[in-house]
Formats: structure tokens, C-alpha cells, sequence
């Protein structure tokens, strides 16, 4: 297997593990909306462990374009799409293509996945901050003052 050969099977790899990240974004989602804590922790869990998985193959595609810059007497920062696309010859051009295409495409779903669980969580934080202020009111009498009379004022208070 060429150089370029195998830098292209390194992105293979790390578009499939996107893929997975993916279908955890999408249980993510299921278990915010359904309040599904245990799920939940189970997700976050495969989430972190693909992370590792996809640093590492991060760094492997960070070697196969440093080894491909030597060869090809540039710096590792020129290797890009299109340098891929002018060096490769045959099916890999159509290859790089396809794999930069979908590698994009990859990355605005899970971008706007992630957002929608933001947007999940945000509404869930707000959501337990307004029933626990309505099962657990402002204090407007303090123990310390308890015989005294006095009171401190409400958040509530029209005077305070």
C-alpha cells in the first residue's frame, strides 16, 4: 500500500469512527428527551472512550502527511485536500473527493447534533433551577434572628 494509499484508508477509518460518535450523538439525544439518565451515563462513557480512539487516529494521519511531506519535499501544512487531489492518480482522485465530501458533511451533522443537546440541556438545567426555586423559595426569615422579629427581605419582596 502506497503513502497516499494509506493516508486515505487513515481518513476511511476516521470517518467511520465519526460515524459512531455519530449514532451516540443521536442516543445523547434520545436520553435528554426522555430524561433517561442511566442511557445518559452510557453514552457520555462510549463518547469519551471513541475520543481516545479518534485522537489516536488523528495522530496517525498526522504522521502518514508528515512522512508524505517528506517525500514529496513539502512541509506537513501544505498536505491538504487539494494537494492530495493534484499528487493522487486514477480512483484515488475520485477517493480524496469523496472523502473530503463526506468528512464535511460529517462534521456540520455533528456540529448541528451537538447543538440541538445543548439547546436539550439548557432547557433541562432552566427547567430544574424553576421547580427547585418553586419547592424551595427564597429565604425571607433567617434562624439566627429567630425570637427577634426581624426577617430579611424576599427576592419577591415589592419593598425589597
Amino acid at each position: 500500500m502506497n503513502l497516499e494509499s494509506r493516508l486515505l484508508h487513515a481518513y476511511q477509518l476516521q470517518l467511520e469512527l465519526l460515524r459512531q460518535c455519530r449514532q451516540l450523538l443521536h442516543e445523547k439525544t434520545v436520553s435528554l428527551t426522555t430524561n433517561n439518565l442511566a442511557q445518559l451515563e452510557k453514552s457520555m462513557e462510549a463518547e469519551a472512550f471513541l475520543q481516545t480512539a479518534l485522537t489516536e487516529q488523528e495522530k496517525k494521519i498526522q504522521a502518514c502527511k508528515r512522512t508524505l511531506a517528506d517525500l514529496w519535499q513539502l512541509s506537513p501544512e501544505e498536505i491538504s485536500w487539494r494537494t492530495l487531489t493534484l499528487r493522487c492518480k486514477g480512483e484515488a482522485v475520485l477517493q480524496v473527493k469523496q472523502l473530503q465530501t463526506a468528512l464535511r458533511s460529517m462534521a456540520d451533522e455533528l456540529r448541528a447534533i451537538n447543538q440541538k443537546n445543548l439547546a436539550l440541556i439548557r432547557n433541562g438545567q432552566l427547567f430544574a433551577e424553576t421547580m427547585l426555586s418553586t419547592i424551595c423559595p427564597a429565604p425571607t426569615y433567617h434562624p439566627d434572628m429567630a425570637g427577634k422579629g426581624a426577617s430579611l427581605p424576599s427576592r419577591l419582596s415589592v419593598n425589597g
